[in-house]
């Protein structure tokens, strides 16, 4: 073969890797051009390496599949040849792509038999390649010292052969872990490092990745400031190279340095526009539950409740996209096997397995809707609970410690509801506690505030009032409310409508000890409202 078309292939490949990141198109058509010259001059390895290079680009496109495929191509031209350099480049890639479908038997299985076949060849960077593959496995199942253990090797040789850009990742990775483990001192430590590789070179993608996990180390360290300050590095060099898919978790961690709860929604729904352009199912999930998290503190439950329906359904795309994933990297791997009976037996079990799953995803959709329901909202009136109550209380006692933050509750309870159900019977009972339900929720909506029921005829209303006067107003404003439904206690036209008696508490939420005294305070109230004649809102101020 022409030494000079050889040299002109190698060029080739090695801009396509360098463009891999940056541009993927381009560097397939680089791949291919490359591969043309290769076929025409059937030189098997070169085929191989042609191969291994369009794996690569599927790679930075998380193209499960493709990497499989192409792996497998360049096995079969390495085989030819005996290479057992290249057949270790071919079974290091196709770990990857089970790696990434989360198969990782599979994955270990070909990385360990990747480091075997380079037993007597001398390539320091793939060896480091596999022991940092090997390392990934473990730290996505959780055994973080193992993986620690694996990253070290890899680390030591790529240190001893000047490896610059093998050091950054594995430092990264190294990083990473000390978070996962909060030593967030030593995770810094091995970040910054990376980072200082990583801004030599010409790896955006990996400068934005390590620039967003810096900014999440100093976050957890409290040094707000300096990680927003990474958290827009990072969103301005993945920008670079219009990377969505890293930009996700930067938007996320960006949005919890945030004080105002609407500001850290609108990067957060920025988060998942960007998820849902790339389909990034995973994050997703992370996104809406948060999402919902933000809601359920600023007292929108019913925005809440619907994002935490997204929660759910998404994770049931998951479950079923995973069982889905498995079985096409499986025909991937029939295709490119001749004996293959024993893959015929795994992939009819897989299918019998999806159609059971399909299944019981539609079983767990159908519970999980009367699930949500009975966790947020009361059945009979379809407001929040008592337990949505309670915690909403609690979140913004934990939460809202801002100097000026002040909340107005109150405890609302129907006067005479004994006589009403008595007279009309439980059917009008329970009409009349959804229509009282239904006008206190219509307050709610408008003011911005929260209401639930709190058992039998008892409701409890949470207002961000801001002065004792408006909380005062308020109450008298339900209580009138209430009235004007004209529920009648008998059928005397003379006698006065149903009425409720309010009990109320104000002050800054900092004033609060606990939620055990909120409520205390406000049933306090309600006790001097009954006690006093009924049809009273009383509001005590601290």
């Amino acid at each position: 073969m022409d030494k000079k078309i050889l040299v002109i292939i190698d060029e080739k490949l090695r801009e396509a890797k360098e463009e891999a990141n940056m541009d993927p198109d381009r560097s397939m058509k680089l791949c291919n051009e490359a591969f043309n010259m290769a076929v025409k001059s059937n030189h098997h390895n070169k085929i191989g390496d042609c191969y291994i290079g369009m794996a690569f680009v599927a790679r930075t496109r998380s193209d499960k599949s493709n990497i499989l495929d192409y792996s497998f191509k360049a096995l079969r031209e390495y085989e030819k040849m005996e290479s057992s350099e290249g057949i270790s480049k071919a079974f290091n890639l196709i770990g990857v792509a089970y790696f990434y479908s989360a198969m990782y038997e599979e994955a270990i299985r070909y990385f360990l038999d990747g480091l075997e076949k380079l037993e007597k060849t001398y390539n320091p960077s793939l060896c480091g390649s596999l022991l940092n593959n090997i390392g990934e496995v473990y730290r996505e199942s959780g055994l973080y010292d193992k993986a620690l253990e694996y990253y070290e090797k890899a680390y030591e040789l790529s240190e001893r052969n000047n490896l610059e850009y093998y050091l950054a990742t594995i430092l990264g990775n190294m990083g990473e872990v000390y978070l996962i483990k909060d030593d967030y001192s030593k995770a810094l430590e091995y970040l910054m490092k990376s980072y200082g590789i990583l801004e030599a070179g010409k790896d955006l993608v990996s400068m934005g990745e390590v620039a967003n996990k810096i900014g999440k180390a100093q976050q957890s360290m409290g040094n707000t400031p300096i990680a927003v300050k990474y958290f827009k590095l990072a969103l301005r060099i993945l920008d670079r190279v219009d990377n969505q898919f890293y930009r996700i978790d930067v938007l996320s961690n960006l949005a919890h340095t945030k004080k105002d709860p609407e500001e850290t929604i609108a990067i957060l729904k920025d988060a998942i526009s960007t998820a849902l352009g790339v389909g990034a199912k995973k994050k997703l999930s992370d996104l809406y539950q948060q999402v919902s998290i933000q809601y359920e503190n600023i007292m929108d439950f019913r925005t809440a409740l619907s994002y935490h329906k997204k929660f759910f359904l998404i994770n049931q795309e998951i479950m079923n996209s995973n069982i889905r994933n498995k079985l096409e990297i499986l025909n991937v791997e029939i295709r490119h096997l001749e004996v293959n009976d024993r893959l015929d037996q795994v992939k009819r079990t897989l299918e019998k397995e999806l159609e059971e799953n399909r299944k019981e995803l539609e079983a767990v959709r159908r519970s999980n809707i009367i699930l949500e329901r009975e966790a947020f909202e009361d059945e009979l009136t379809e407001i929040p609970n008592r337990r949505s109550v309670n915690l909403q209380l609690k979140r913004l006692l934990s939460n809202y410690r801002g100097e000026n933050s002040k909340i107005a509750v109150f405890i609302l309870d129907i006067d005479n509801f004994k006589e009403y159900n008595d007279y009309w019977g439980h059917s009008e009972g329970d009409r009349c506690l959804k229509e009282i339900a239904k006008a206190l929720q219509t307050i709610a909506r408008k003011s911005g505030d929260m209401v639930g029921r709190y058992g039998g005829e008892e409701f409890v209303f949470i207002s961000k009032a801001s002065k004792l006067e408006e909380a005062v107003n308020l109450g008298n404003f339900i209580r009138n409310r209430i009235r004007e439904l004209d529920l009648k206690y008998d059928h005397n036209e003379n006698k006065d409508p149903v009425s409720i008696s309010i009990g109320g508490v104000f002050g800054k939420i900092v004033e609060f000890r606990e939620f055990s005294q909120v409520m205390e305070l406000a049933d306090r109230e309600l006790y001097r409202a009954k006690a006093d004649g009924r049809n009273r809102s009383y509001v005590a101020s601290l």
